[in-house]
């Protein structure tokens, strides 16, 4: 139990984490963001609680609903993500680094399972960790290109998501 514990603590983390960055965000879209991911938190904390108390129903993946939205509004809007007096970047950064270290936990305990219940759990979990990566790593990217990044945005998530 003492790896739950460590997830159930990465995830209370993370979404304090989002949260707190939302609450310090000047960028309507930017927090937005943030809050959805601080969402997607609260809901992995709930399954990690859930499998604690030896509840092992399957979770269906729902991350990040709605993000292209995001990208589409910033695209339409006169504001840039990052302002001159907002850290928001550096904040995104450590973001990305702390579900990079989700994605690495998640893959270990989905290795490590024995029960095929807690494996697939471990790897939906990981499956929206990566999801999170992958959209921090977009966001940080529409800095610099925000055009090419907005060119190619369909094709760096599923289309079923939106």
């Amino acid at each position: 139990m003492e790896m739950l514990d460590f997830a159930l603590k990465i995830e209370q983390d993370g979404m304090e984490f989002f949260s707190d960055a939302a609450d310090n965000a000047h960028n309507p879209a930017a927090k937005k963001m943030l809050l959805s991911l601080a969402d997607d938190e609260k809901r992995h904390l709930q399954v990690i609680q859930d499998l604690k108390n030896g509840k092992t129903d399957l979770i269906k993946d729902q991350s990040l609903a709605g993000v292209k939205n995001v990208f589409e509004s910033l695209s339409q809007s006169d504001t840039t993500l990052f302002q001159d007096d907002d850290n928001l970047k550096a904040v995104l950064e450590k973001a990305r680094n702390l579900e990079t270290e989700s994605v690495k936990l998640y893959t270990k305990l989905a290795h490590d399972a024995t029960d095929p219940a807690l494996k697939e759990i471990w790897l939906v979990l990981c499956k929206e960790e990566q999801k999170h990566e992958k959209l921090l790593n977009l966001t940080l990217e529409f800095v610099g290109q925000p055009a090419i990044v907005l060119e190619n945005a369909e094709f760096l998530f599923d289309s079923d998501q939106y």
